[in-house]
């Protein structure tokens, strides 16, 4: 029999994005019902990792799972890396590297506000 325990393997909320657009689920299977999807690119609230591989997600209000091979848990900074906070004038594609080239993982949308942690020849490294 498996308990709630040995299926969790961490409850310490984070930050993720989607990879590609994914279904939420109402509960950690791929046969559960859809309760939303959330687009790629778009910023997620992980609440809670799996064992099974799936993470209990918040997403624009809705809540469920989604399989964390369509997540990249965003990197946690300390405090003190962080430079100051900048404000996207426009909506902006959040890359893997530092690079036109790399990997699409995230949006920041126009208004949005984020921590800086470096900035390095027109390419800032964010939180």
């Amino acid at each position: 029999e498996t308990t709630q325990e040995s299926q969790t393997t961490e409850q310490k909320e984070t930050t993720a994005f989607a990879t590609t657009t994914v279904n939420i689920r109402s509960s950690d299977s791929e046969q559960a019902d859809k309760v939303g999807k959330i687009i790629n690119g778009e910023k997620v609230t992980v609440l809670e990792q799996r064992a099974n591989g799936w993470a209990k997600v918040l997403y624009d209000g809705t809540e469920g799972y989604v399989s964390m091979d369509y997540l990249q848990i965003a990197e946690t900074v300390d405090e003190s890396e962080i430079l100051g906070q900048v404000t996207a004038e426009t909506n902006l594609n959040v890359r893997s590297a530092p690079s036109e080239t790399a990997e699409k993982i995230g949006i920041i949308t126009g208004g949005d506000s984020v921590d800086l942690i470096e900035d390095v020849d027109g390419w800032c490294k964010i939180s």
